[in-house]
């Protein structure tokens, strides 16, 4: 994946964690997980795609899986988020990393070794400074730099 110019909004392409979000001693809510996690960037950033899916695109929690194992041959590693169709197959996957890992293909090359195995037909690759999306059965697949509502994907 080529290095390409994203559009990017003085805060970074994601809108910032919501109050609720915030908790003490460097924790966050995540809505998923029904938990408090550590507040890392990388995690900072997974919760404000999290939250941007939930409050602004339409995304059902109830179809969102956040950090499971998928085996990929004798190794066993976690997906940031995945979210699913209606019928219960992998739709979009998500690869989160912190705002100071630039988004290569060192990065596309981890998410497409997840979908070998997902086969989801949409990837999203975000630092929360950019954000790239793409939709793999269009022809010829290509980087959006917005996501598309729940229902756009479908």
């Amino acid at each position: 994946m080529a290095e390409t110019p994203a559009k990017q909004e003085p805060q970074g392409c994601l809108p910032p964690l919501p109050a609720q979000a915030l908790r003490n001693e460097g924790r966050l809510w995540d809505p998923l997980r029904k938990q408090e996690v550590a507040h890392t960037p990388e995690e900072e950033v997974r919760q404000r795609l999290i939250f941007h899916l939930l409050a602004e695109r339409g995304f059902p929690a109830a179809l969102m899986a956040v950090e499971r194992a998928v085996q990929l041959g004798t190794r066993q590693r976690r997906f940031d988020l995945v979210v699913f169709s209606r019928t219960g197959q992998p739709l979009l996957l998500a690869e989160c990393k912190a705002p100071t890992v630039a988004l290569n293909d060192s990065v596309a090359l981890q998410i497409a070794h997840y979908n070998t195995v997902l086969q989801a037909s949409w990837l999203l690759l975000t630092n929360g400074l950019e954000l790239r999306v793409a939709h793999l059965q269009a022809e010829p697949p290509t980087w959006q730099f917005e996501v598309p509502n729940f229902n756009a994907l479908v």
